[in-house]
């Protein structure tokens, strides 16, 4: 009985299941590299890109091993949101792009703010994921969500956009040197339109989780007022 208990245990050890020890590796890979950014972009640029390709990996080993968790499905968001803003946050610190600062703190503020209000909203209407959206929503949201390889071609170029961002702003006499800025330049330029796809897959995303909850504190007053006058007419029955 012991031993059988304990195995379980183990079994249902949600900190050690695979996804999330990828979880957990992903963010000291993100750590490192942004340590080593101003040294060696190219040493930031692989580990940054090992992360983000981790990010696939941890879904495909939670599916094939039955460790879907809560946990590591949030582990997973706030990884992603995380680092896009600490590499929104690098850009609109680099003095290069000084004049883009504002842009790209309201970017940062887009992408955490929507997917933060896109949880939000779900959770109140009790779906069973951020990901699950009625058909009432935008189609080209629910096509996002719903399409695994048009999600992955949006946050895929939006990545491989602000990276090539940051690894050449410095330009081709800068640390990363002149064959890499100019891969980093070509790529940025190649993924630019599905970074623009992404940032309006934001907006559309914060306005209709905003709509949600909006709308969950309607159907919540209208619900309180409807159980005030049963009460009240209650009383009144009561008082004839």
């Amino acid at each position: 009985m012991g031993g059988t208990g304990q195995q379980r245990e183990d079994v249902d050890n949600v900190w050690l299941f695979v996804p999330n020890l990828i979880g957990y590796f992903r963010i000291v890979a993100l750590v490192v590299a942004f340590f080593v950014a101003e040294p060696s972009p190219l040493a930031f640029l692989v580990l940054y890109v090992v992360s983000f390709a981790c990010d696939e990996l941890d879904g495909r080993f939670a599916r094939m091993l039955n460790q879907c968790s809560t946990f590591g499905a949030v582990l997973d968001m706030v990884t992603d949101r995380t680092a896009t803003a600490a590499l929104l946050a690098s850009l609109a610190g680099a003095s290069a792009y000084a004049r883009l600062r504002p842009h790209f703190l309201a970017l940062m503020v887009l992408d955490v703010g929507s997917h933060w209000f896109q949880m939000y909203a779900q959770l109140l209407l009790g779906a069973s994921s951020h990901k699950a959206l009625s058909a009432s929503k935008p189609w080209l949201l629910r096509y996002y969500y719903g399409s695994r390889p048009f999600m992955g071609f949006c946050c895929i170029s939006a990545e491989i956009a602000l990276v090539a961002l940051y690894v050449g702003r410095d330009g081709p006499e800068g640390p990363a040197g002149a064959t890499l800025y100019a891969t980093a330049r070509w790529f940025g330029a190649a993924c630019a339109p599905g970074l623009v796809l992404k940032v309006a897959l934001n907006w559309m995303q914060l306005i209709s989780a905003m709509s949600d909850v909006v709308e969950y504190d309607r159907s919540k007053r209208r619900s309180e007022r409807q159980a005030v006058a049963a009460e009240e007419e209650d009383a009144d029955i009561k008082a004839h």
